[in-house]
Order: structure tokens, then C-alpha cells, then sequence
């Protein structure tokens, strides 16, 4: 009798955390929404700071962990030349669009040098 007891118990135990592991299952690389949707945590977005409010807005992109930027179209600004776009903000790290890879949310800063009369 103890020994069917000690089994009883055993499948009662299963028939409760089976259905609870069944219903809330643990992913890896994605969190859940709460609405069954994932979200990948291998996606960033790229930021591009024109520094001018002259200069059209350029839209952020969603790229993953890896992956490329796709180049922008050159930002325009009135007395200036744009030189290219740097990963801070003094403008010393030049971005190379076909090498560069993304690692994190990031923002990609144009430089701008004046215009000679």
C-alpha cells in the first residue's frame, strides 16, 4: 500500500507540472509578447543623425546582428559638403557601408565640411 501510495503521488505530480510546461514554453534568442508573437533580440536599429535641420530625414533601419546598412541617400545641407557618415560623433570612425557589420543599436553621424566660396 505505501508503495502504490509513493506512485500515486509521483503521477499526480507529472499530470500537474506537464501541462504547466506544455503551456509556458521557455525559447531561446526570443522573448514572447504575451500575444503568442516573438520578438527576435538579433535585430537592432540603426539611428542617422544629419545634425542640420535642413537636411532631409532619413529613416532608422532594422537590420540583424551581422548584417549591412543599407546606404542612405546623400543628406544635403546649404553651404556644406557631406563627407560621409561615422559611428561618433566627432566624426573620427568612418562607417563602410559594404564592410561594416551591426552589433547593437547604433547611430551613424554625417559629417559636413563648409563649403569653400
Amino acid at each position: 500500500m505505501k508503495n502504490f501510495l509513493l506512485n500515486f503521488k509521483k503521477i499526480l505530480i507529472c499530470l500537474i507540472i506537464l501541462p504547466l510546461v506544455v503551456m509556458f514554453p521557455i525559447g531561446c534568442g526570443e522573448e514572447s509578447t504575451g500575444g503568442g508573437a516573438k520578438v527576435n533580440n538579433d535585430t537592432y536599429t540603426v539611428h542617422f543623425f544629419t545634425g542640420s535641420n535642413e537636411t532631409f530625414n532619413i529613416p532608422n533601419q532594422t537590420v540583424k546582428k551581422g548584417g549591412l546598412v543599407s546606404k542612405p541617400d546623400t543628406p544635403r545641407r546649404t553651404g556644406f559638403v557631406f563627407i560621409g557618415w561615422y559611428t561618433d560623433m566627432d566624426c573620427t570612425i568612418v562607417w563602410t557601408f559594404e564592410i561594416d557589420t551591426v552589433e547593437k543599436d547604433m547611430t551613424l553621424y554625417a559629417r559636413w565640411q563648409q563649403r569653400q566660396s
